[in-house]
């Protein structure tokens, strides 16, 4: 099983909000993660994640989608 860090959309039409999620790479976007990471608000650039966990799993190789990437730089967390 590959493994992959995402965003998960959530929130209603108009205001989606997204959470980042360790998710097997074959499964649908919403579908069920291994793993909540965080959560990120485009509308007011809330951001909130768990930078521990973040880095341990890219340590262990899980990939990071660009999108994501982006909001975990944001954050000010080392994504690479």
């Amino acid at each position: 099983m590959a493994a992959k860090i995402r965003l998960k959309k959530t929130g209603r039409r108009g205001q989606n909000t997204f959470r980042l999620v360790v998710i097997d790479e074959s499964a649908a976007r919403n579908g069920r993660p291994i793993e909540e990471l965080g959560s990120f608000n485009p509308h007011t650039d809330e951001i909130q994640l768990k930078g521990e966990r973040i880095t341990e799993w890219i340590s262990k190789g899980v990939e990071v989608s660009p999108r994501a990437r982006s909001v975990i730089n944001k954050a000010g967390i080392k994504s690479t």
